[in-house]
């Protein structure tokens, strides 16, 4: 595609996503964090939601020839241990695409949690640290053509099955577990299905222009801003993902700005931003040795099966709950009283 037509199709899918991710809450952590600990699956089923659309998605139009499969590349060092960083400073956050979005919306915290992550992304991504973590990389060769021909592998190339195997399996458990949680009381819940089918269906059309643009792969945080980072201090032209992650950030403010949710808050205790400034420096080193928050690994990784985002939002997922379970200590003792 043209210049003019990769700047067209990122912004684009970049402000589609970040007005999803403001009006619909899509935010891992809160999800999780809903879940676990005050019993609202409310926006964890819509999550998984997400991903069991995308992965249809993501497989039929692999099957057509319209993107090709692309698991993460494993790796048994940094997959671990990145997933702990980031689940440790999403947790202090409030999430890693939360913080690019509520940037958008005004959130002074946000943005200097923002400013670390992505300092912190540069910094690592050109040093010695990723050759260092790189010598543990894991690659397969692909013989399956719903994939590309070398990649990290996938559920497929361990357990040796069909790809449609393992999706009817996925799905058949997915919507299994999504029926039986039931409904929840919250007003306006009807309209989370709505969300999690648009989301889906944005997040195959976001891999499916980003793979005409050059790159196998749909939505992701991480990736956009080391491209926009490198493209500054001139290392590398800006990119499709550098575009979509400035695309996030304008659909956020848009949709905030529309409904008047827009505010620039500034938190009295101005030492609070050190708390933030730690916060990015977690998810940026993490989620930069990993390959992936948890948008690329969630979104995007896990509905292709791939074991390098299994591997890593195992850890984050235990990260996160504990360091939520230490921040959130006192409002459940209070609950539970």
């Amino acid at each position: 595609m043209g210049a003019n037509v990769l700047v067209i199709t990122g912004l684009v899918m970049g402000i589609i996503f970040g007005s999803l991710l403001h009006f619909g809450k899509i935010r891992f952590n809160l999800a999780f964090r809903n879940l676990f600990f005050f019993s609202d699956p409310h926006i964890f089923k819509m999550l998984i939601l997400i991903v069991t659309l995308e992965a249809i998605y993501f497989h039929a139009f692999a099957y057509f020839g319209l993107l090709n499969l692309n698991p993460i590349p494993l790796n048994w060092v940094s997959n671990p241990l990145g997933g702990i960083l980031t689940g440790i400073g999403v947790a202090i956050a409030g999430g890693c695409a939360g913080i690019t979005s509520r940037s958008g919306e005004g959130i002074t915290t946000a943005m200097v949690t923002l400013a670390s992550y992505v300092i912190t992304i540069f910094l690592v991504s050109n040093s010695f640290i990723i050759d260092f973590f790189s010598k543990f990389e894991i690659r397969v060769d692909n013989i399956n053509e719903l994939f590309v021909e070398s990649s990290g592998p996938s559920l497929y190339s361990i357990l040796g099955i069909s790809p449609w195997g393992i999706l009817f399996i996925a799905v058949i458990i997915s919507f299994t577990y999504i029926f039986l949680s039931g409904e929840s009381k919250r007003k306006g819940e009807h309209s989370w299905k709505i969300i999690a089918n648009i989301t889906a269906l944005s997040g195959v059309i976001a891999y499916i222009l980003s793979h005409y643009n050059g790159r196998d792969y749909g939505y992701a945080i991480t990736a956009g801003w080391k491209n926009i980072i490198n493209w500054i201090f001139g290392i590398e032209p800006i990119g499709w993902v550098g575009y979509e992650v400035l695309g996030i950030v304008l659909g956020a403010f848009l949709i905030s700005r529309s409904n008047n949710k827009f505010r620039f808050v500034v938190p009295k205790n101005k030492k609070i931003y050190i708390k933030f400034i730690f916060a990015g420096f977690l998810i940026g080193f993490g989620s930069t040795i990993a390959k992936g928050c948890t948008t690329g690994h969630f979104l995007t990784g896990l509905p292709q099966f791939s074991i390098s985002s299994i591997i890593t939002l195992s850890f984050l997922l235990a990260a996160n709950y504990l360091t939520n379970r230490y921040i959130l200590r006192g409002h459940i003792k209070k609950i539970k009283n």
